[in-house]
C-alpha cells in the first residue's frame, strides 16, 4: 500500500477490496502508540481489527503478523525531531514486547495467521553495560530503517514470506 502512516482506527476495508495478495504482512501500531498514544491493547485490538476485517474480506489469505520494531524514546518525543537522537530503548519497548507476545500467541491458534519477529536485527548489547540498544546503522532516527537496515531486513522478512507461500499451495 501506499500509506506510510496508516493508524490501525483507519477502516482497513478501503485497501482490502481491489487488491488480491499472496500473502499480506502486517506491521502496523507503533505510530498508534508513538503518535495517537494508545495503550498497548489498544494497539493490539487495532491491529486484530485490521487482521479480522481483511480476514472477512478474503479469509484464505495468509497473514504474516510481523512483530512492532523497536524504538527509541517515550510518549514525550517528537517522532519528527532527528536532531541528537537517543538510540536507547524507551518505555515503549515493554508495550511493543507485550504487542509482540501478544500476537504471536494468537498466530498459533488461527490457521492463517503467522508471527514473525525482526527485532534482534535491530538491536545490540551495549559493551559497557550490557543493556540492549538500538543499533544505529539499522534505525538511525531510532524508529525508521535506513537503507542498510532495509537491505539486512528484506532477505528474511522474503524467505518467511516464501515458506508461507509454499505451505499455501493447494495439495
Amino acid at each position: 500500500l501506499d500509506h506510510g502512516w496508516w493508524p490501525t482506527t483507519n477502516e482497513p476495508e478501503t485497501m482490502a477490496h481491489n487488491f488480491h495478495p499472496k500473502v499480506v504482512v502486517l506491521l502496523i501500531g507503533t505510530n498508534d502508540l508513538g503518535r495517537s498514544g494508545c495503550s498497548k491493547r489498544n494497539v493490539l485490538v487495532g491491529i486484530l481489527h485490521v487482521a479480522e476485517h481483511l480476514h472477512q474480506l478474503q479469509p484464505n489469505i495468509p497473514i504474516l503478523f510481523h512483530g512492532l520494531l523497536p524504538r527509541a524514546g517515550g510518549p514525550n518525543d517528537d517522532d519528527n525531531d532527528d536532531t541528537n537522537v537517543n538510540l536507547q530503548l524507551g518505555p515503549f519497548w515493554d508495550q511493543i514486547m507485550w504487542i509482540n507476545r501478544e500476537l504471536r500467541h494468537l498466530c498459533k491458534n488461527h490457521r492463517h495467521w503467522y508471527y514473525m519477529d525482526s527485532a534482534k536485527l535491530f538491536l545490540a548489547r551495549n559493551p559497557e553495560n550490557g543493556e540492549l540498544k538500538i543499533r544505529p546503522e539499522l534505525l538511525p532516527d531510532g524508529l525508521h530503517p535506513s537503507l542498510q537496515g532495509y537491505q539486512e531486513w528484506a532477505p528474511r522478512l522474503s524467505q518467511v514470506v516464501r515458506r508461507i507461500m509454499k505451505h499455501q499451495l493447494p495439495g
